[in-house]
């Protein structure tokens, strides 16, 4: 007879046992918490854990299901389960037992992504990452019969990202920004770019996201799936905007070149005087493409971008972006990453993640958030148990872009 047991639990009293076990875990993550849950309403979730005697939970795993046409279902562990991967008796307990459930729910396929590093290295070596670890746990998972994915690089080849970056939080991080961004965050400033936080800006960031989707032709999340995340989070969801204010920013401006104009009246050495001609033609240029860009708009005010982060322990997590790329030139995204890692060293946070990249990293995403100092996070990847193998190659997928 087995030490172990296993268990579905629904009382509020274990939940609340489940959130803290995985939340203090070292493979913690938002996605194993069970508000991720709520946030997934459409998918059914079960929450299961494993104890022994002596030592009380000893893993743990939320699991959503998809309800599928005839009955079946899209089981998924996200960033899941949470187990000692060393203890290959307790995660054959586990894994038999998930599978079995799953059987039962008469699953198409089980898939999971254990929050495991294979490496975690800083961005700037990028060129000399170290070799892989934590490799023998793929040979485990293996052994009983779940299919590696492989070491995919692809951002979408998954359903969670197997590359991520992110940045260490310090009290003096911000002093540690290279000299190009802390220029590109004060030219934002200067440029007009105004930041906004709160949930009832939740419209213009929506504002936002449409400009990327119609730039890059894609579909990210409607406004329902925003509105749910504040909903179940509430403060811990932060909803940011940048604008710029066109008449503000015109008469800013305006005051500018008289300031420069004033200088050049008097008397200056040859550097200074071809330093302050340079701000001139600046300034000018700056007011021409302001007042043109009024003109254009036809409004006082315009979005520049959005942000979308959620606070989970001690880690922020920033999950969505958009920006309107035909003001690409006022650096607005670098002011609002600087916003959030502020809020980062206010609210004590000791990590915050950029999000998914190419494991290539030289993608657009890659080569932006590497002007901060960010850490690459590469996890073991994705796992599958197949029941139903035709049904399988029909719907992955449909489904994993909805994820």
């Amino acid at each position: 007879m087995s030490k172990y047991r296993f268990t579905e639990i629904k009382s509020e009293s274990d939940i609340g046992r489940f959130n803290a076990f995985t939340d203090a875990s070292e493979q913690h993550s938002m996605f194993q918490n069970t508000s991720w849950a709520d946030i997934k309403y459409f998918w059914d979730h079960h929450y299961f854990i494993v104890t022994d005697e002596k030592d009380g939970i000893v893993a743990a795993a939320m699991c959503l299901f998809r309800k599928l046409p005839l009955g079946f279902t899209y089981a998924y562990c996200p960033r899941g389960p949470i187990v000692d991967y060393r203890n290959q008796e307790l995660v054959t307990f586990l894994f038999d037992n998930l599978l079995a459930f799953a059987k039962k729910q008469r699953a198409v396929v089980f898939k999971c992504d254990p929050r495991i590093f294979v490496r975690r290295y800083p961005f700037a070596a990028k060129e000399e990452a170290p070799k892989r670890e934590n490799t023998d746990i793929i040979t485990t998972l293996e052994n009983l019969k779940l299919k590696h994915k492989g070491f995919t690089t692809g951002v979408s080849e998954t359903i969670q990202p197997r590359f991520e970056v992110g940045m260490e939080i310090t009290p003096d991080c911000l002093e540690g920004l290279t000299r190009k961004t802390k220029q590109s965050i004060r030219g934002a400033i200067r440029k007009g770019a105004k930041v906004k936080i709160g949930h009832e800006y939740l419209d213009e960031f929506m504002e936002a996201i449409s400009k990327t989707e119609e730039k890059q032709n894609i579909k990210l999340r409607d406004k329902e799936y925003f509105r749910k995340f504040t909903e179940v989070y509430g403060d811990n969801a932060i909803v940011m905007i940048t604008y710029i204010n066109f008449p503000e920013q015109i008469e800013q401006v305006k005051k500018e070149i008289q300031e420069i104009e004033e200088k050049l009246a008097g008397q200056l050495s040859k550097q200074n005087r071809h330093i302050q001609e340079v701000n001139l033609k600046n300034a000018n240029d700056e007011l021409v493409q302001l007042q043109q860009d009024y003109e254009k708009e036809q409004k006082d005010t315009v979005i520049l971008g959005g942000q979308f982060a959620l606070i989970h322990g001690k880690q922020m997590e920033l999950m969505y972006q958009g920006n309107n790329t035909d003001y690409l030139r006022i650096r607005a995204s670098y002011l609002m990453y600087h916003e959030c890692l502020k809020m980062c060293i206010e609210k004590g946070i000791e990590y915050c993640s950029f999000g998914g990249v190419d494991g290539t990293l030289d993608d657009h995403l890659s080569r932006f958030k590497s002007n901060f100092p960010i850490i690459v996070e590469e996890f073991i990847g994705e796992f599958s148990y197949v029941f139903k193998p035709l049904l399988n190659t029909i719907i992955d997928k449909y489904l994993q872009r909805q994820m």
